[in-house]
C-alpha cells in the first residue's frame, strides 16, 4: 500500500509535493504549543485522524486525490474552530507567545488553501477526471 501510494505521489507536480510537504510540516509544529495551547492538540489530533482517515480511504479508492476526503473532513472543523478562537478571543494576544501566533495563522491559512484544492480534487475524481 505505502510503495503505490508513494508511487502516485511522485507522480505529483513538485508544486504540489512541495506543498504536502509545508501542510504536513506546519501540522507537525503543533508540538511545540501542545502544553498551552488547545488549538494545537487539536491541530495534532486532527492532523493524526486525517492519516487514519486518508489510508482508509486509499484502502478503498486507491487514489491519492481522495487524500482531499480525510482533509474535508478533519480540517473543516478545526478552521472553524480555530477561527471562532481568533474572532473571540477573550486573551489579550500578549499572553501569547508571538510564535504560537505565527503559526497558528500560518495553519489557518495552509487549511483554507488546502480545502479550497480538496474540494476541487474530490470534484474532479468524483466526475472521472482524476
Amino acid at each position: 500500500m505505502f510503495q503505490e501510494i508513494s508511487s502516485q505521489m511522485a507522480e505529483l507536480s513538485p508544486a504540489v509535493q512541495i506543498w504536502t510537504n509545508w501542510m504536513m510540516l506546519v501540522f507537525m509544529a503543533s508540538v511545540f504549543f501542545l502544553r498551552h495551547h488547545r488549538e494545537a492538540r487539536l491541530a495534532l489530533a486532527a492532523f493524526v485522524g486525517t492519516m487514519v482517515f486518508a489510508m482508509c480511504t486509499f484502502l478503498v479508492w486507491r487514489n491519492v486525490h481522495l487524500f482531499a476526503l480525510a482533509h474535508i473532513v478533519f480540517w473543516s472543523p478545526l478552521l472553524t474552530y480555530m477561527v471562532r478562537c481568533r474572532l473571540n478571543d477573550q486573551h489579550s494576544d500578549l499572553e501569547k507567545s508571538k510564535a504560537f501566533l505565527v503559526w497558528s495563522f500560518a495553519l489557518m491559512v495552509t487549511m483554507s488553501v488546502s480545502l479550497v484544492f480538496d474540494v476541487r480534487d474530490v470534484y474532479l475524481v468524483v466526475t472521472g477526471v482524476k
